[in-house]
């Protein structure tokens, strides 16, 4: 019903219109005058109505810009994204004032030299002059813009460093877990490079909080000499929250952090996203997407390989897998029943038999042979994808915590969109994309932002009125790319926790190796 009303004011609309400048021509003729002809008034009236104009739209653009600000995407939550929204407010603070410049003036010059006949008007043809200012302005400008944006970029995709430096400051024990504020400051490629840098830390700085084997240590670095570094441990803890609380006894303030980036893989397929943890090797094992098995023949085995990771035990079940479905069909096309299919079913049937015969020959050539899973390398292929964590629903991340994502998509293009974290990377089939991030607040931190409170008071006061369930706040993974009818559905929520609570929570869940032997496949 709304529809039509729509539609019937629409045309109703037309109608008006019509009627009006049906009117207007009847007006002209019964002042004896032409119908194009302008009076002075309607002339004055236009020029004024331009101001008039101005003053809204620019009252209008400055409402939206105080009620909408950032665009609603909250506060920023990872280190590069304070560098990003800087970016970003380098380019307001360029392109607003030249925005209400150029406008003011157009609507002025609209208002002031409104046409009068008895006008004189001078052409101005060219000017060497300004053509070189308004050439070479604006290519400074860009420039500039370019040069901060390519730096920011290559920050972010850089990934060289897999070990990161933090300096952090202002310890607070909040519920009996230490806050603090953190910066990067420096990313290095080996343990022994990050070594030789903390060597030249000073102070209570000099104190460097390292994980070691499921141990938190605080230890200091020293160069003896110009090549040997001394590491002295100082104490052992169980936890970081341990470690964190002991310096707040020791009234220390400021202290260093060594953290390895983390791996984590994100894949992308119509419409969902899977998330694949790296172990405690911080390696992810080998995939190929010859041997994505959705176990689509209906085998007695149920286990899914949905991201196609090798290991002896996945590619001796999609053998057999392979092997039963062209045995099953080698046998239907030589029995009795064959007689009563079409020739095109046959022929459909012959196609996906050969054809199954020469993907288990390309896996065996490829995956068995480049991917050294033989005898003698079997081992260490399975230890590196063993203990990833393979997991559907929520991202859990650890606040402060280095992470290095890799995105892999199974069939079109998807962008995985982190707006709080100001990241985005394309997904695109056949190769992998990489990004980073760190995040620095964690989302109970983010839900009691004022900023983010005020939002969800508004969202959830405009659910409420219409009977929907009132939601929280959260950091969302979106997929930012249209691909297909249930786009708006691809997106999961990201959770950022304390060390312990994400220890707690990967405590629970179950690796590639425990689903394997919970398949009774090892």
């Amino acid at each position: 019903m709304g529809k039509v009303l729509l539609i019937v004011v629409l045309v109703l609309l037309v109608l008006a219109v019509a009627q009006m400048m049906r009117v207007y021509e009847l007006s002209s003729k019964v002042r004896g005058r032409k119908e194009p002809t302008i009076t002075r008034r309607e002339n004055n009236m236009n020029a004024v109505l331009m101001l008039v104009f101005c003053i809204a739209f620019f009252g209008f653009v400055i409402w939206q810009m105080v009620a909408y600000g950032m665009g609603g995407k909250g506060p920023s939550v990872s280190i590069h994204g304070e560098a990003t929204d800087w970016l970003i407010g380098l380019n307001f603070g360029i392109i607003i004032p030249v925005f209400f410049l150029c406008n003011a003036l157009l609507f002025y010059f609209a208002f002031k030299f409104a046409y009068k006949k008895d006008r004189d008007v001078y052409y101005f043809t060219h000017n060497n002059k300004l053509e070189m200012m308004w050439t070479v302005a604006p290519a400074i400008v860009l420039a500039i813009i370019i040069v901060l944006g390519l730096r920011t970029w290559n920050d972010i995709t850089d990934m060289s460093g897999d070990y990161v430096v933090h300096e952090h400051t202002g310890l607070v024990v909040n519920d009996g877990q230490v806050e603090s504020n953190f910066e990067f400051k420096a990313a290095y490629q080996t343990v022994e490079e990050a070594g030789v840098g903390l060597s030249n830390l000073s102070g209570s700085s000099k104190l460097v909080l390292v994980e070691k084997g499921g141990e938190w240590v605080l230890q200091t670095y020293e160069m003896d000499g110009e090549s040997a570094l001394i590491i002295t441990e100082q104490k052992k803890f169980n936890s970081r929250n341990s470690a964190l609380l002991s310096l707040v006894d020791e009234e220390v303030s400021m202290f260093t952090e060594l953290k390895e980036q983390k791996h984590i893989e994100i894949y992308s397929k119509q419409f969902d996203w899977t998330t694949r943890y790296a172990g405690k090797d911080n390696a992810l094992g080998d995939a190929n997407f010859k041997l994505i098995d959705y176990n689509s023949w209906g085998d007695t085995n149920t286990f899914l390989n949905p991201l196609g990771l090798i290991s002896s035990e996945t590619i001796e079940l999609h053998f057999n897998r392979i092997d039963a479905r062209v045995s099953y069909l080698n046998e239907f096309l030589g029995s009795a029943e064959a007689a009563f299919e079409t020739d095109e079913k046959l022929a459909e049937m012959t196609e996906e038999m050969e054809r199954l015969k020469r993907k288990k020959m390309r896996v065996q050539s490829t995956i068995a042979n480049d991917m050294g899973l033989n005898a003698m390398n079997q081992s260490e292929v399975n230890s590196r994808v063993y203990d990833d964590v393979i997991l559907k629903g929520d991202i859990h991340l650890v606040v402060g915590q280095p992470y290095q994502f890799q995105f892999k998509s199974q069939d079109v293009i998807h962008s995985a969109y982190f707006p709080h974290f100001r990241a985005q990377m394309n997904c695109v089939p056949g190769m992998a994309t990489q990004i980073k991030f760190t995040p620095t607040m964690t989302t109970k931190e983010f839900r009691e932002h004022p900023d983010v409170i005020a939002k969800y008071e508004a969202i959830n006061k405009a659910r409420e009125k219409v009977g929907k369930p009132l939601v929280e706040a959260s950091f969302l993974l979106l997929c930012n790319k249209i691909c297909g009818l249930s786009h708006s559905n691809m997106w999961v929520n990201v959770i950022v926790e304390t060390q312990e609570e994400y220890e707690a929570w990967m405590a629970d869940q179950k690796t590639f190796e425990q689903q394997l032997q919970a398949s009774n496949l090892k």
